[in-house]
Formats: C-alpha cells, structure tokens, sequence
C-alpha cells in the first residue's frame, strides 16, 4: 500500500498555557499543503522483524521516527506482523511543516487497512495523540482551528486557492524542545478569533508567539520573513516552532539570492 503524507502550515500559533505534564496548550489555524512525502507498506511473511529504508530528503533520526512508532503503538494491542517500509522524504526535517507527525498519522491509518484492524477515527485519533500534538491534524486534514494540546479539531471555512506559497527552509533545524523551554507564557494570553478571508486583515492579529524565541536563537529566519515581506508577501510567518518561513502572495514572486530549500507553489 501507498499513501501521501502531506505537510501543513500554522497560520498564527499561540502558547496559552504550560500543562502539569510538561506540554502546551495551543491555538492555531492548520492549513494543509499539497506537499507531500511518499509511504508505502508491505506485508511480508517471510520476514522476521521490520525493515524500513529511506530516500529523498536526508532523514536524520531514524532511530526516533515516528513511522516505527506508529507501528508500535498498535502492535502493543494487534501483535502485527512485521512490514517492510520505505519512506521518500520531500519534505524537510525539523522544519515546522509536520512531515514526521503526518508520516505517522499516515501510517495508523495505512496499517489499519492494510490489516483489516477496522479502526474508527476516534480510535485513530486516540492512537495519533500518543505519538505528537500535530499527529490528530492529519485525520482530518482541512482547513482547522487546533486547540488544546493538538487534539481539539474544528474545521473552518479558509480558502486560500488562488494564492502562491513560498516556503523557505535554510539548513537549520529548530528543536522544538528548546524553544518552548525558552518561551514564558503570557499571563493572559488570548486565543484567536475566526481567522477572516482577508487574509490581508489577519496578519497582524495572528502571529506565531515562538517566533521571538526562535528569531533569537537564529536571525537568519528573521531575515527571510522580511525578505518575504518585502517581495510583497500578504502573510509571511514561521510554520510551528520553525525553521520554515512561508509567504503567501498573490502574484508568483522571484525569490533569489536564498540558498536555502524553496518551494514555490500556487494553492
């Protein structure tokens, strides 16, 4: 079997609150992109544990991905059997896009067709919360106000068909961890309002609360999103805890002079 993987962007990300155990809460807008990974899964009885391989973009962990996790945490319950696996990797690693987590979601939902599990979504979604906060996205996969910890999902009317995206991701790779180690919550932190049409009229209004911390740990990402800004982004920001900027333009811009990767795309 073979499934797409996609990415995602936040559209505005604000930390509301540190949680007893260890984690945040969140709001944000996730908006999917049509960039997408390549997974597919093969059941082989002859074989006697998992096999896994990788192309495409330089995979740095593979002793953490979230691929085998996934397949873990349902063997716990279903005692699988073992699968060979490739993954090719377009999207970048450590880059705020949520290309691990949608790896992982991707492949819960992979393995319970491709064992006749017959796993609902509130089962899946169960399993996805156990593996990231970006993971229960990826069951739904539309246009959504994400709160909690990730796992309370509400779809919004958002169309930004029409509109270029560039994404600009240099060779840093952010770590999540440090930077919310490093961000101190409001003390009355607002979530965000229904995220408008225009989205000219959002921009100030739904900023990424970690991009101080991360612009200050690296001003190379600063400098992109004002170059962005510049060529005339209507909406330019860091994507989760970065190191992905994006902009959305109207128009197709030329971006030069980056030497970074760069995905151009008309949603």
């Amino acid at each position: 079997m073979i499934c797409y993987p996609n990415a995602k962007i936040n559209l505005g990300l604000k930390i509301l609150s540190k949680r007893k155990d260890g984690f945040h809460n969140i709001s944000s807008f996730f908006y999917p992109l049509p960039l997408c990974d390549i997974l597919e899964v093969i059941k082989d009885d002859s074989l006697k544990k998992n096999q896994i391989t990788y192309s495409g973009i330089q995979f740095p962990n593979a002793e953490n991905d979230l691929v085998i996790q996934a397949y873990q945490v349902l063997n716990k319950n279903y005692h699988l059997k073992p699968v060979k696996i490739h993954l090719h990797k377009n999207i970048p690693c450590g880059s705020g896009l949520g290309g691990g987590s949608s790896n992982a979601t991707f492949m819960l939902v992979l393995l319970n067709n491709l064992f006749n599990l017959k796993l609902s979504r509130f089962d899946l979604l169960d399993y996805a919360q156990k593996l990231g906060s970006d993971c229960p996205f990826f069951l739904y996969n539309k246009p959504s106000y994400v709160s909690g910890l990730g796992e309370k999902i509400n779809s919004i009317q958002l169309d930004l068909s029409g509109l270029y995206i560039v994404v600009i991701k240099p060779d840093i790779s952010c770590s999540t961890r440090e930077v919310f180690s490093k961000f101190k919550i409001n003390s009355s932190p607002k979530i965000f309002d229904l995220f408008e049409q225009k989205i000219e009229l959002t921009m100030k209004k739904h900023m990424n609360d970690l991009e101080s911390i991360t612009f200050s740990l690296y001003p190379e990402l600063k400098d992109i999103k004002s170059y962005l800004i510049s060529l005339g982004a209507i909406y330019a920001s860091m994507s989760g805890s970065g190191s992905s900027i994006f902009g959305l333009f109207k128009k197709k811009p030329i971006v030069k002079g980056i030497n970074a990767w760069i995905w151009i795309k008309k949603l």
